[in-house]
């Protein structure tokens, strides 16, 4: 773990000269470049303080790598008749004693990687928190907007746009602005419908240039940097550079589709919406029309002074992205080193080697595990995600293969997608282990895997799931496919039909509970060949019966039975429902 934060401190010293380098540029970048890239640039700074890539010799890197040196002990002679060992051999009388490592846990990093990590996870776990209030606070004084014409309106406008995917329009009164909640299912949130046919457009077209752009993601992988890096307050200047450059950003998008009148009209729908609703601020993981008045003024002046990108301004922004991305390069990060090294010449004295002791039969040697075959496998045994990802690509194709089929032999997901994602399209190792998922119905993997499938490779598994009646894998290819109505078809008919089979073996549903022989289930657990161990537990608290549905291969159902409290205490799981059963 020290390596693991030394790696951190670095990457921090990095992005913090890269964060400099910025704020020092922006004046002069500020009417010469589209607010466009000036927004997009930081993503090269976030990249630089999330990923540790770096050549193997790098001005950061030889900072930590001298600073963590243990300078050499003072010589010490042996004392007279006796013979010093040490590791790997003798020292004679006389001789000057090689200097012996001081041990790791005297480094202060040793314990201050501890306060890193806890107020890391501290952060992190504050914000999600916030975020999920937040969401429940908003569904829960939402009002959905039926009114034809404004949803006709939105569609529209997202079809202008280029938006594809369904988006949900709501109101909630005690909101302080309009803004763009949710990533899965997107939902322009509105403080009120007392809008104007052309404050509407306005308000909607903001909220779906962020949707389009992927704002929210943005955001989202700004905050785990903040979590990452939050002793460094230049990182905290960034977070909120970026916010302030995402909305000038999404203004301008909203302009370039705007004649000269319009977006004069535009500023004022800004000023309008920024006294409208109540005063709940927005959290951390939205995106909002209004701001402070400071933020306001400044965005006002970029719509009256907005004028279109040019080709020139194209060109400078790739040159000084390419520069940055090259600085960051450059500067490098700290790469940890083999546990293990050869004594360079002249660190320790000449010794002279004595024969290994014979092994004692009742100390018995034990077998130590092979030295990495390359970096990659290294990064994967330290648990070093990061650095995984970007050595994996580096590989050769066998060792490719070796390395996911560890992944896949280990059950690491989050590994294994990793490097899937740096395979290329209908790469032959997609294939390969597409096949071997689907064989043995492991539907997390296959479903990393069909984001680097063609489309024909898709539609080709897809007649092969139907076929085979694979209902979860016909999920997945169908949502890969971006057949939402037809996945959605599917569930609905897949659901209808696993009720008529739950109905025949004495199992209904009324409402969101379901009943065995006429008592409410609290805890239903049905298994079959596609899913492992799928739980539903039951939310309604006169529950009575613990049910078990078991499929064979087959998928039909085979066996219905009633469980009991102990039985149901052998299973690990540490639901609060579950828990709150177990108490009662």
């Amino acid at each position: 773990m020290n390596e693991l934060f030394k790696t951190v401190l670095s990457l921090s010293l990095s992005g913090s000269i890269l964060i400099l380098l910025l704020f020092c540029l922006a004046p002069l970048i500020r009417g010469r470049l589209s607010k466009s890239w000036q927004y997009y640039l930081w993503l090269v700074v976030v990249a630089r303080l999330l990923l540790p890539f770096s050549p193997a010799e790098s001005p950061v890197g030889r900072i930590f790598r001298e600073t963590g040196a243990v300078p050499p002990a003072a010589s010490i002679p042996a004392p007279a008749g006796q013979r010093l060992a040490i590791p790997g051999g003798e020292v004679l009388p006389g001789d000057p004693a090689p200097a012996i490592p001081q041990g790791e846990e005297q480094s202060p990093l040793s314990w201050l990687w501890v306060v890193w990590l806890g107020g890391a996870a501290a952060l992190l776990l504050r914000k999600v928190t916030v975020y999920q209030d937040f969401v429940r606070y908003v569904k829960a004084g939402r009002e959905e907007v039926s009114d034809v014409a404004r949803l006709d309106l939105l569609a529209r406008t997202g079809e202008e746009l280029g938006v594809s995917r369904p988006v949900e329009l709501w109101t909630n009164r005690l909101l302080s602005s309009p803004l763009l909640l949710g990533m899965a299912r997107p939902a322009v949130v509105l403080p009120t419908l007392d809008l104007s046919p052309e404050d509407l457009r306005y308000t909607l077209a903001h909220e779906l240039i962020h949707l389009k752009r992927r704002d929210l993601w943005y955001k989202w992988l700004v905050q785990l940097t903040l979590c990452v890096h939050w002793f460094n307050p230049l990182a905290w200047l960034m977070a909120r550079e970026i916010g302030r450059a995402c909305e000038l950003a999404c203004d301008e998008g909203v302009m370039t589709r705007l004649a000269g009148e319009e977006r004069a009209a535009y500023g004022d729908a800004l000023l309008r919406a920024a006294g409208q609703g109540g005063g709940y601020r927005d959290a951390v993981a939205s995106v909002t029309l209004a701001e402070s008045g400071e933020r306001l003024k400044e965005r006002l002046g970029a719509i009256l002074a907005f004028r279109g990108a040019t080709r020139g301004m194209a060109v400078l922004a790739a040159c000084l992205a390419a520069a940055l991305a090259l600085g960051a390069c450059a500067a490098g990060a700290y790469r940890a080193e083999p546990k293990v090294q050869a004594p360079r010449e002249g660190t320790l004295p000449a010794v002279t080697a004595s024969p290994p002791a014979p092994e004692s039969p009742l100390e018995p040697s034990v077998p130590e595990e092979a030295p990495p075959a390359n970096e990659a496998e290294r990064l994967y045994r330290e648990e070093d995600l990061p650095g995984f990802t970007a050595a994996f690509p580096l590989l050769k194709e066998a060792e490719k293969e070796q390395a996911l089929a560890r992944c896949y032999a280990d059950g690491n997901m989050a590994f294994f997608a990793a490097a899937v994602n740096q395979l290329g399209r209908d790469d032959p190792l997609v294939g390969l282990f597409a096949e071997q998922s689907y064989k043995s119905g492991r539907t997390n993997f296959f479903s990393a895997l069909t984001w680097r499938m063609e489309e024909k490779t898709l539609r080709d598994w897809l007649v092969r799931a139907n076929r085979d009646n694979a209902p979860s894998f016909q999920m997945i290819l169908l949502g890969a496919l971006g057949q939402d109505e037809e996945a959605e078809a599917l569930r609905e008919k897949l659901e209808q039909k696993r009720l008529e089979e739950l109905r025949a073996w004495g199992v209904t549903m009324e409402g969101r509970h379901y009943f065995y022989k006429g008592r409410p289930v609290r805890l239903l657990i049905e298994t079959d060949k596609w899913r492992f161990d799928m739980a539903t537990l039951e939310t309604n608290p006169q529950g009575e019966v613990l049910l078990s549905i078991q499929r064979g291969q087959d998928g039909n159902i085979q066996r219905v039975t009633e469980l009991t409290k102990e039985i149901v205490g052998q299973y690990i799981w540490e639901d609060d429902k579950l828990r709150e059963y177990k108490a009662a």
